[in-house]
């Protein structure tokens, strides 16, 4: 026992020294390029590239500051996401303001420092848009992905998908940090959704593996910076089918909660990554899907069509998962990641990962490209 607690101990301290390297490249969007995936329009890679052609970065600066994220201090965290709006919202006139920085400590530099506008219904706003009744409807769901972290007003996916489809009304409803429990919170108390119009339209539910990893509660939601999973609401299915809350992830599974709690303490055990996100097995990718399914039944209800947008593959994705996906009539689309964009590191936010403006219009063109090609209009 005595060598264990020593070795605990050694990692204890360096979970505040860093004397031992423990930075690690950490891409939540780490890509390959599966069986289906399209080839991005060159026109569009093109416009990007000239867009927002930029000096290259200095490479050494930018490996630095991927590695070494857990030096990132952060202000105005969006985190868990159902508290997001309600506790760290500033409230004006007709609308909500939330500022939110990172700045990265090790190398005295700022990663962002932005602030997001909601609307009355919460909801980010869409710069110049004006809501109305007749038109149809855009839906934007997803998480910090979709809402666009770490990027300025009218720079963020939904913006960018309204200049694609002018005549819609856009509604970013991307929840930082989000997971299913958020997306099932959203439709099951309907507090934003009542406001938007039975005009019909269409839903683009932008996915990343991650939030596989925010729905089961693994020992994800019992370390440092993730442990907010813990507070979102558990759902499951009753025996007619109907969606039931089984209250937070504590509530639902105690017994296993308090076991990780005390497992989740260790920084040797979190060191070497045990029990932390990767490949879900099958009962859970199926479970994904099944609330997947009642995501879309909900959404199709009020006439308006559902589309699974994948912007990266996360490399835990299987073919199963994605044939499942099939079998049950989703229509999933993602392309092919582009390496000319890639090398100019001109997508993504350095020190971060989420997406810049360039990011955002790229992956915004991507789904009208294909949306319009559905005969989306």
């Amino acid at each position: 026992m005595l060598p264990l607690f020593l070795v605990e101990l050694v990692f204890q301290i360096n979970s505040k020294t860093h004397f031992i390297g423990t930075g690690k490249k950490q891409n939540p969007f780490a890509v390959i390029n599966p069986e289906g995936a399209l080839e991005p329009p060159k026109e569009v890679i093109e416009l990007i590239r000239e867009k927002y052609q930029k000096p290259q970065p200095n490479l050494d600066i930018a490996r630095e500051l991927d590695t070494f994220r857990e030096f990132n201090d952060r202000s105005g965290a969006p985190i868990p996401a159902y508290k997001y709006i309600s506790e760290n919202s500033i409230k004006g006139e007709n609308n909500f303001t939330i500022r939110d920085t990172i700045f990265n400590k090790k190398f005295n530099r700022s990663i962002f420092d932005e602030k997001y506008v909601f609307d009355e219904n919460k909801f980010r706003k869409i710069p110049d848009q004006k809501i109305n009744s007749s038109k149809k409807n855009l839906l934007l769901l997803g998480c910090s992905v979709a809402f666009g972290i770490g990027v300025a007003q009218g720079q963020d996916m939904g913006s960018k998908l309204k200049a694609e489809f002018p005549d819609y009304n856009v509604y970013n409803m991307g929840r930082p940090a989000g997971g299913m429990g958020d997306f099932l919170g959203e439709i099951t108390s309907a507090d934003r959704v009542k406001s938007i119009s039975n005009n019909g339209g269409f839903v683009v539910y932008v996915m990343i593996y991650p939030h596989i990893a925010r729905t089961f509660c693994d020992m994800d939601c019992h370390v440092e910076p993730t442990s907010w999973m813990r507070y979102g609401n558990v759902y499951d299915f009753d025996d007619q089918g109907s969606l039931v809350s089984l209250g937070s992830y504590q509530k639902a599974h105690p017994f296993l909660f308090s076991i990780r709690e005390v497992l989740g303490k260790s920084e040797f055990l979190k060191y070497v990554g045990y029990g932390l996100s990767g490949y879900r097995d099958t009962d859970q990718t199926d479970k994904y899907i099944e609330y997947m399914k009642y995501l879309k039944k909900f959404y199709s209800a009020k006439n308006l069509n559902f589309y699974v947008y994948l912007p990266t593959i996360d490399r835990n994705f299987n073919q199963e998962f994605f044939k499942k996906l099939h079998e049950e009539n989703f229509e999933v689309f993602y392309y092919k990641r582009p390496v000319e964009l890639l090398d100019k590191n001109i997508l993504e936010i350095i020190g971060d990962g989420h997406y810049t403006e360039a990011g955002n219009e790229y992956h915004a063109k991507l789904m009208a490209d294909h949306l319009k090609s559905l005969s989306v209009k």
